[in-house]
């Protein structure tokens, strides 16, 4: 009876769906910048792991982003991200990943207000 419930829910409102996907995308690329800002710099091994999964949230969120997410603030905030990651991968080893915390934190705000606003 469970699964039939959230399913349900979850049907109720497409846009709702790409949401939650464009959110779960930027956690984890959240938790993959988190990470490879705490890592030794001289372990280029673990920084490339870490820089491959920002590479693909950014993708998914950039598919669930042009379905979905009509907010122009979400958008606004996404393009900036963008921006900033497309800095940050050019030489990713040497810097110093502020900026995109920075993004990361409007980000999130946005989705929340757009989920808000959704339900």
């Amino acid at each position: 009876m469970e699964p039939s419930s959230g399913a349900g829910k979850a049907g109720e409102n497409p846009q709702i769906q790409q949401v939650q996907q464009f959110r779960k995308s930027a956690e984890l690329f959240r938790s993959a910048l988190e990470e490879y800002h705490e890592t030794d710099p001289k372990n280029t091994q673990k920084l490339q792991e870490f820089k491959s999964v920002m590479d693909k949230a950014m993708r998914i969120m950039s598919e669930t982003a042009q379905e979905a997410c009509r907010s122009k603030k979400l958008q606004s905030a996404k393009k900036r991200l963008d921006k900033d990651y497309q800095k940050f991968h050019q030489d990713f080893e040497s810097k110093d990943p502020v900026e995109l915390n920075q993004d990361y934190q409007v980000l999130e705000k946005d989705i929340k207000n757009l989920e808000e606003h959704l339900q």
